[in-house]
C-alpha cells in the first residue's frame, strides 16, 4: 500500500512497476483498477471469470482504494488473507468460488479512511505500507525543468508558474 497526499507521484511508482515487470509482454500481468469505477458485483465477476480461465493477473493494483463504497472491495478481504479465495453467493449463480492466489496493490490519499473501514480489516491486510511525501519545493523545481527540457520549445521560466500551479 502507497499511501500519503495527493501528487506524491504513488500511481507514478506503481505504473513504472507495471512497464518494468510486464516488460513489453503482451500479458497483462498487473491489472490496474480505478476504485472509484469499481461495483462490488463487477470486480466479483472478474476475478471468478479470469480464475476460472486460468488467466487471472498475478498482481491487481487499486487506485485511491479508500475513494468509492469500501464494501464493494469486501472481496479483498479473502483474497488477501490466507484462504486466497473470491467468493460469490447469490441467487442467480449459486455459491461460486476459485483461487484468486494474487498481490494486491493499492494507493490511498487518505489512510484514516481505510484504517476506520471495519475496524481497518483492509489496512492490515496490506503487509507493506509506504508513506509517499511529496517532493520539497527544491526537489519539485528540478523534476519540473528536466520535464522542461524534455518539451521542444520548452522555456525554464515555465518552472515557476507550473510549480506555483501544482502546489496551490
Amino acid at each position: 500500500l502507497l499511501y500519503g497526499e495527493p501528487a506524491s507521484c504513488k500511481t507514478t511508482i506503481f505504473e513504472r512497476f507495471k512497464q518494468f515487470y510486464e516488460n513489453s509482454n503482451s500479458d497483462e500481468r498487473i491489472l490496474m483498477l480505478d476504485a472509484t469505477t469499481l461495483s462490488k458485483a463487477g470486480i466479483e465477476h472478474y476475478l471468478l471469470t479470469k480464475s476460472k480461465e486460468g488467466i487471472l493477473p498475478e498482481i491487481i493494483c487499486i487506485e485511491e482504494v479508500e475513494k468509492h463504497n469500501p464494501d464493494n472491495l469486501l472481496c479483498l478481504l479473502s483474497i488477501m488473507d490466507s484462504r486466497a479465495t473470491i467468493s460469490r453467493l447469490n441467487f442467480r449463480i449459486g455459491k461460486v468460488s476459485a483461487s484468486a492466489k494474487i498481490l494486491v496493490w493499492a494507493t490511498c490519499n487518505d489512510e484514516v479512511i481505510l484504517k476506520k473501514f471495519l475496524n481497518g480489516a483492509l489496512w492490515s491486510r496490506f503487509s507493506h505500507k509506504y508513506l509517499c511525501k511529496r517532493p520539497s519545493l527544491e526537489l519539485l523545481k528540478k523534476i519540473v525543468l528536466r520535464e522542461i527540457q524534455q518539451i521542444e520549445g520548452g522555456k525554464s521560466e515555465w518552472a515557476d508558474v507550473v510549480i506555483e500551479i501544482c502546489r496551490d
